[in-house]
């Protein structure tokens, strides 16, 4: 029941707000008064917002400077990356015949490895008999 009576308090509030209603004389008095009394306050939130407005202005074109004189130098970064990138495949490219010739010689000393293996054997065959 208190949900019920909740919500058809909820409703007829909403009816309420949605009708439109002329103010009496009283109370355009009263808003009126209300406005004298604030009217410095009013006054002063349109002021600080002009000035905000301005500084936002100020701000904007501060920042647009600041991007197009970094233009050169975000140019010059873009240049020195690539010059990095074509440095960095050229080291890798060296690094992977490096590798090669490791590989080659790896093989070279595994197979020096077995022969010595072998003449080792062999001389304590020899040494035996």
């Amino acid at each position: 029941p208190q949900e019920d009576g909740k919500e058809a308090a909820g409703a007829e509030l909403q009816e309420e707000l949605g009708v439109y209603q002329d103010l009496t004389p009283e109370e355009a008095a009263d808003v009126l008064e209300l406005l004298e009394q604030h009217e410095p306050l009013l006054s002063n939130s349109v002021a600080f917002t002009e000035q905000l407005s301005r500084e936002l202005q100020g701000l904007d074109e501060a920042n647009l400077r600041a991007i197009l004189s970094s233009e050169p130098q975000v140019t010059q970064l873009l240049s020195s990356l690539d010059e990095a990138l074509v440095e960095v495949a050229r080291v890798e490219e060296t690094l992977q015949v490096y590798e090669e010739l490791l590989g080659s010689v790896k093989q070279q000393m595994d197979h020096i490895h077995r022969e010595n293996s072998l003449l080792h054997r062999m001389a304590s065959n020899r040494m035996r008999l």
